[in-house]
């Protein structure tokens, strides 16, 4: 990989892992080092640091994938801001039209993590807490393979 004189090679090396990385079944250590030139131990050194800052996940399969933390700056530069308020009134519209609280997530590792809510007024509703984990399964918060291609991410 040639880098120019007045690039880091470092942060090259960053990119082509963090580029690796895109896609919903994530890739393995062998093929991360492969594409991106490097040896495994060298690409597990980048990658266990990326996933130290939330820029990289592992998840129990041993494939990496992109970090929660890559989304939220995803969506701070698309937005210009917190994700959150974007979704806020569409999360508030459903809210009304059903009267059933509504939740925004995000991934975090195998879980989700909870990061807004628009509450039910019924006397009896499913609480909901920002910032407490939840899982895939007991919300209807996850994607179907469907929605995901919808969104842009055909994996």
């Amino acid at each position: 990989m040639a880098v120019a004189k007045d690039q880091v090679a470092a942060v090259d090396r960053v990119i082509i892992i963090l580029e690796c990385l895109d896609g919903a079944d994530g890739q393995r250590l062998s093929e991360i080092a492969r594409k991106a030139g490097l040896s495994e131990a060298t690409a597990l050194r980048y990658l266990n640091t990326l996933s130290a800052h939330g820029y990289a996940e592992r998840d129990v399969d041993g494939r990496f994938r992109l970090g929660s933390r890559l989304f939220r700056l995803g969506w701070r530069s698309l937005s210009g801001g917190d994700p959150r308020q974007l979704a806020l009134p569409l999360m508030e519209s459903l809210r009304l039209r059903f009267n059933e609280t509504v939740n925004l997530a995000m991934r975090s590792g195998d879980d989700l993590l909870l990061i807004e809510a628009a509450e039910s007024t019924r006397a009896i509703r499913m609480g909901s807490r920002i910032g407490d984990p939840d899982v895939w399964h007991s919300r209807a918060t996850r994607l179907s393979s469907q929605d995901r291609q919808y969104l842009g991410n055909p994996c």
